[in-house]
C-alpha cells in the first residue's frame, strides 16, 4: 500500500432524531460522504487531527464543532485524489456543534443534508456512494 503523507479525518454528525449529515460530492470520489479531508501542512508542520476535523467541518458545511469525540485511529485501504491508495484516518464523532449546514464548496459539493440511515443505505444500494473505504469502513459507524 502506498500512504498518502496527508493523513485523513472525517466527521459523524448526528442529530438527536437520528439524521446524519451528509455531502454530495461532485468530484474524485464521486457520490455520497460524510465531512471529511486531508490534514494540511503548515510549512514543515502538519496540523493535528483534530485541527483538522474542525476546519474541514466548517471548510465543507459551515458548521463549528464545539465538541469532538474520536471514534476510529486506522489505515484504510482507498484512493486519494493526490494518487496514493491509503491513508492513516482518524474519524470524530461531532458531539456539539453551532451554525446551520450549507454548502461552503460549490466547486466540490452539490448539496449537504440531513438524512436519515435508511436514506443513506438506499443511496448505497443505488450506487450512489461509491468510494470503498466510506462503504466498508465508515458509513458501518452509523448504521449504513
Amino acid at each position: 500500500m502506498k500512504l498518502c503523507p496527508f493523513d485523513s479525518v472525517g466527521l459523524v454528525v448526528t442529530k438527536t432524531s437520528g439524521e446524519v449529515l451528509v455531502l454530495e460530492r461532485k468530484k474524485f470520489p464521486l457520490g455520497l460522504a460524510l465531512p471529511a479531508g486531508h490534514l494540511d501542512f503548515i510549512g514543515d508542520t502538519k496540523e493535528s487531527f483534530e485541527v483538522a476535523a474542525r476546519r474541514e467541518l466548517y471548510e465543507e458545511t459551515g458548521l463549528r464543532a464545539k465538541t469532538l469525540k474520536l471514534l476510529v485511529d486506522k489505515i484504510f485501504h482507498n484512493l486519494c485524489s493526490k494518487g496514493f491508495d491509503g491513508h492513516h484516518w482518524q474519524i470524530f464523532e461531532v458531539v456539539e456543534w453551532e451554525g446551520e449546514p450549507r454548502v461552503m464548496e460549490p466547486d466540490k459539493h452539490a448539496r449537504v443534508w440531513w438524512a436519515t440511515p435508511k436514506s443513506i443505505t438506499d443511496w448505497i444500494r443505488q450506487g450512489k456512494a461509491t468510494d470503498p473505504a466510506w462503504l466498508k469502513f465508515i458509513f458501518p459507524l452509523i448504521g449504513g
